[in-house]
């Protein structure tokens, strides 16, 4: 199954890894991992709600933490695979 994270970006959900609030993001550490990543910046960071990070790159999303949470967790429901 794919996970829609805006602008037209789905990524299969196996590979998400985490995914983070824009507030845990900013504390020091993460803001770290964020510089020495990869970015695929879907919004800018102004705009960005959420952080999805995947083995290959870190997402900055504008859809918040909990709606992509809900919908990993919707799709894997209606697949029996919960």
């Amino acid at each position: 199954m794919y996970v829609h994270l805006g602008k037209n970006i789905n990524i299969p959900e196996k590979e998400i890894i985490v995914i983070f609030n824009n507030k845990t993001g900013n504390k020091p550490c993460n803001r770290e991992l964020i510089q020495h990543s990869f970015l695929e910046e879907i919004c800018t960071y102004r705009r960005c709600n959420s952080f999805v990070i995947t083995d290959e790159k870190i997402f900055l999303s504008p859809i918040t933490s909990s709606t992509l949470y809900k919908r990993v967790m919707t799709k894997k429901y209606n697949n029996k695979l919960f």
